[in-house]
């Protein structure tokens, strides 16, 4: 009767402690996965940090030659205005 239940509770402990590695195991593989996406998504954050910055140097760029553009033609204009009103004063 001794040695049954010995037995048994010897089962019992054995049962609980497979059980318990399976759950450790378990846990270190979602642990694992979690690690992975969370390298993954830096990874990502990083090339559209450097995509997004990449834009915005464009856009600096486009607005500066539009300003250039902007400024040739208002000037340009103005010397017209100027040469058309000095010809008028001349005839």
């Amino acid at each position: 009767m001794l040695s049954s239940l010995e037995g048994e509770s010897l089962g019992d402990m054995l049962d609980f402690l497979t059980k318990e590695l399976v759950r450790l195991e378990e846990e270190r593989r979602i642990q694992a996965f979690t690690l992975l996406a969370e390298r993954s998504r830096r990874i990502r954050e990083a090339e559209e940090s450097g995509q997004r910055q990449e834009e915005e140097r464009r856009l600096r760029e486009h607005d500066e030659m539009f300003k250039q553009v902007t400024y040739i033609f208002i000037s340009d204009g103005t010397s017209h205005i100027n040469l058309c009103s000095y010809s008028l004063h001349i005839f």
